[in-house]
C-alpha cells in the first residue's frame, strides 16, 4: 500500500501546477502506470522487419562508417506514409538495446521486438517507423556535437531516403516540412542526449521529444532554449521516470520550473509529466516508451 500510495504522490506532483490547464487536453487515459503485462513480450505471428542501415560520416581526421538499425512494422506499405521515432539507448547500450537484446525483469523477458510487434499488429498504437542509434565508437561516448550532425546529415535523410516516411524526400528542406512526423525518445544516458542533440541543435527536424530517467538542471536551459524560437513549436515533450528513481524527483522539478518560465508549453497539451512504478530499469523505459507511442499517433 505504501508502495502505491509513493507512486500516485509523485504523479500528482508531476502533473501538479500553478498554472492554468490548457483547453485542449492529450488524452493519457490509455497511459500504463506500470509494467507492460508480460503477453505484450511473448513472440508474435504478425512479425515486422528489422534492417541494418550503413553509413559513413567524418569523425575527428578519419572516415568511419557507423550503422544504426530500423525496425519497420507488421505490413509496411512502401507507398504509404510513417511517423519517424528516433530511439536513443543508455550507457552500455547500442543499437540494439530497444529491439533484440533481452532483458529480464522481474522474471519477464523482455526484447523490444516482441513488444512493437504485439503493439503495432493489434492496433495499440499507430505502425510506426522505429530507429536505433549508436552513440559510441570503438567502446566510446562520442560528443553531443557530433551525435547532433550524425543524426541531421546520416541517420534522418538516410531513413527517408529508403522509407516510407512523411518527407517527400531526404532534402534537409523537406524533412524540416515534415518535421510533425519526426521524434525522439530517449532513456537514462540516452535521454541527457536528447536534450543536447535534439532540442536545441536539431529542433527544426523533431517536433516531439521524450526524455526519461535521465535529467540534469542544465536540461532546463535546453528546453527554455529551443521552446524560444517560434519558428519550430514543440509538438509535444513527454518527461517521466519510474517512482523508485531519484530522476522521478528532478524531472518533476525540472518540468514544473520550466514550464513555470515559459507560455510556449502547456501542460497536457504540449507538455506532459508521467511517473510510473518502477525502477530504473526496462520495465520503466518500455512502459514509458508506450505511453509516448500513444501521444504521437
Amino acid at each position: 500500500m505504501k508502495k502505491i500510495l509513493s507512486v500516485l504522490l509523485i504523479a500528482m506532483l508531476c502533473m501538479a501546477t500553478t498554472r492554468p490547464m490548457a483547453e485542449a487536453m492529450v488524452d493519457t487515459s490509455v497511459f500504463t502506470s506500470g509494467p507492460l503485462k508480460s503477453s505484450l513480450f511473448q513472440p508474435c505471428e504478425k512479425q515486422g522487419t528489422l534492417e541494418t542501415i550503413s553509413y559513413s560520416m567524418d569523425y575527428g581526421s578519419k572516415e568511419i562508417t557507423k550503422t544504426c538499425k530500423v525496425y519497420l512494422p507488421y505490413n509496411y506499405d512502401p507507398k504509404g506514409h510513417y511517423n519517424v521515432v528516433l530511439l536513443i539507448h543508455g550507457f552500455y547500450g547500442s543499437r540494439d538495446s530497444f529491439f533484440t537484446e533481452p532483458v529480464i525483469v522481474k522474471g519477464i523477458r523482455m526484447t523490444g521486438r516482441d513488444l512493437y510487434d504485439n503493439l503495432f499488429s493489434k492496433g495499440r498504437v499507430a505502425p510506426t517507423i522505429l530507429v536505433g542509434m549508436d552513440t559510441n565508437y570503438n567502446g566510446k561516448d562520442m560528443p553531443p556535437e557530433v551525435l547532433g550532425q550524425e543524426i541531421r546529415e546520416h541517420i534522418i535523410p538516410e531513413v527517408v531516403r529508403r522509407y516510407a516516411t512523411w518527407a517527400k524526400s531526404p532534402a534537409i528542406e523537406d524533412i524540416v516540412a515534415a518535421r510533425d512526423h519526426f521524434a525522439v525518445y530517449g532513456q537514462s544516458n540516452g535521454s541527457l542526449r536528447v536534450y543536447d542533440t535534439c532540442l536545441v541543435p536539431n529542433k527544426d527536424i523533431f517536433s516531439s521529444y521524450a526524455c526519461i530517467s535521465g535529467t540534469a538542471k542544465e536540461d532546463e536551459r535546453y528546453i527554455l532554449n529551443s521552446v524560444s524560437d517560434s519558428d519550430y513549436p514543440v509538438k509535444m515533450l513527454f518527461m517521466g521516470a519510474g517512482s523508485l528513481e531519484t530522476h522521478s524527483r528532478k524531472t518533476t522539478e525540472i518540468f514544473n520550473e520550466t514550464l513555470e518560465k515559459t507560455n510556449a508549453l502547456q501542460e497536457g497539451e504540449n507538455a506532459v509529466c508521467y511517473v510510473v512504478d518502477g525502477a530504473h530499469d526496462w520495465a520503466t523505459w518500455y512502459a514509458e516508451l508506450y505511453n509516448f507511442l500513444t501521444l504521437i499517433d
